[in-house]
C-alpha cells in the first residue's frame, strides 16, 4: 500500500475596510476585497488609484461619488471588480480562477464550504488533484494559490489516501518553493516550472 497527500487548502477571505479616500490613496490587489460601509466619496484635490485586479465591495444602494482623480488601472487579464458585498460574482471567481493566455485553473473541492477543500488544477484538458510525495507545502505557497482563488490568505493540511480508493486523475507538485513578494501567481514558482508528473495513478498508488 503507497500513501501519497493530496493537498487540502484553507483560503481566508478576510476584506480590508475601504479607507478614507483623502489624499494621495493606493487601493492594491493583495490587500483587497475593501469593503465600503456606505457612500464614498472621492474629495476634490484626492487622486484615488486602484491596482489591477483589486476587488471593491458596496453594500446595497450604496454610490462611488468622484469629485477628484480616479485611476483604475485595470487589464484584461486581471480586471478591476466593482460588486456588492454578497454578490454571487465574487463567490464564483474564488472557486474558479483562469489564468491568461493558458487553459489551467484551479479549484477545491469536497470542503465544507467554498473555503476549504482538496485543491484541482485543471491542466490538459482535465481536472486533477494536486498531490505530492514529501510534504513541502508551506503556508506561503497556499497563500499565493489561493489568491489565484480570489482569497486573500491560505493555510495547507495534507490528506491522505492509499491504494484502496478509486483511482485519482493526479498532478505531483512536491516543493514549490514560491518566493515572497516576487512571484505572481503558483505557476511562476522555481519547483513548480519542472514539468509535473502526470497520470491516472500519480496521486493513488
Amino acid at each position: 500500500m503507497y500513501l501519497v497527500i493530496i493537498l487540502s487548502l484553507f483560503c481566508y477571505c478576510q476584506s480590508t475596510k475601504l479607507p478614507n479616500l483623502v489624499g494621495n490613496i493606493l487601493l492594491t490587489r493583495l490587500e483587497s476585497p475593501y469593503d465600503a460601509s456606505g457612500d464614498t466619496i472621492i474629495p476634490y484635490d484626492s487622486t484615488v488609484t486602484i491596482e489591477s485586479g483589486t476587488i471593491l465591495r458596496f453594500p446595497r444602494g450604496a454610490q462611488l461619488i468622484v469629485r477628484g482623480r480616479f485611476l483604475a488601472k485595470g487589464t484584461p487579464d486581471r480586471r478591476i471588480v466593482f460588486t456588492s458585498s454578497t454578490s454571487a460574482l465574487y463567490r464564483d471567481q474564488q472557486q474558479n480562477h483562469r489564468i491568461s493566455g493558458t487553459n489551467i485553473r484551479f479549484r477545491l473541492v469536497d470542503g465544507t464550504n467554498i473555503q476549504n477543500g482538496l485543491l484541482q488544477m485543471y491542466f490538459k484538458n482535465r481536472w486533477r488533484y494536486v498531490c505530492t510525495e514529501f510534504y513541502r507545502w508551506f503556508d506561503y505557497d497556499a497563500t499565493l494559490t489561493c489568491r489565484m482563488m480570489g482569497f486573500r490568505n491560505g493555510s495547507v493540511i495534507p490528506y491522505r489516501i492509499n491504494g484502496s480508493e478509486s483511482p485519482w486523475y493526479g498532478l505531483q507538485i512536491d516543493h514549490p518553493a514560491c518566493r515572497w513578494n516576487k512571484d505572481e501567481h503558483l505557476l511562476d514558482c522555481p519547483g513548480v516550472r519542472v514539468p509535473p508528473q502526470l497520470g491516472i495513478n500519480i496521486c493513488g498508488k
